[in-house]
């Protein structure tokens, strides 16, 4: 007797089991025998770069610009000579509107430093700055001509790093970015050393032809 009653336990309790056992198994779409695939996880956005830097797209390139900069873009009829092509020039200023890397895509730059007055919206006097820079750098994998400068801005040294690119898949490009070589009488700008530092080499560094 007892062990018919242990034999219908056991059959129950395989009964429930079993039971148990194909409902988890229909619930789940993931292991399904319908073939239906698994549920779609949500997109996850790319995270902002660190450190307090934004990234910008533009004209066949990437760049990060610190969070707080003023950005400009301005494009118009110009280009490469012999090469119709829109020219568009982008901006990147600090607060005090004077500390800044500005980049031109398809430009026509002809000499060393040909683009300063019109990135920065005046007649400006500029000689050789810092001999010691390298006059070629590697940037986003490719090779730029590079150059120091020194303009004379309301009477003080404003130093310029330019840097040209031309090539036959991008056209010529140029960076060129500038702060007053030293802090003087209270001026909150940065000096170009300081700026260079903790501005212009992460944005130089992060630039990418796309």
């Amino acid at each position: 007797m007892k062990s018919i009653i242990t034999r219908r336990l056991v059959s129950i309790i395989g009964i429930v089991l079993l039971t148990a056992f194909v409902s988890a198994c229909g619930g789940n779409s993931s292991t399904s025998l319908t073939g239906a695939a698994a549920p779609t996880q949500p997109h996850k956005p790319t995270p902002a770069p660190s450190n307090g830097f934004q990234q910008l797209s533009g004209a066949n390139f990437t760049i990060n610009y610190p969070v707080g900069w003023q950005t400009s873009h301005k494009s118009q009829t110009g280009g490469t000579s012999g090469h119709p092509a829109t020219e568009d020039i982008y901006g990147f200023v600090a607060p005090d509107n004077i500390t800044g890397l500005h980049i031109v895509r398809n430009g026509d730059e002809q000499a060393v430093g040909g683009m300063i007055n019109t990135l920065l919206g005046g007649q400006f006097s500029c000689s050789p700055g810092d001999k010691s820079v390298p006059s070629q750098v590697i940037v986003g994998g490719v090779t730029w001509v590079q150059a120091d400068l020194v303009c004379m801005i309301a009477n003080n040294n404003y130093e310029v790093r330019e840097l040209v690119n031309s090539s036959t898949t991008y056209g010529q490009t140029v960076i060129m970015y500038g702060a007053f070589q030293q802090v003087t009488n209270g001026a909150m700008a940065p000096d170009f050393a300081h700026a260079s530092d903790e501005y212009f080499a992460p944005m130089v560094t992060s630039f990418q032809f796309l």
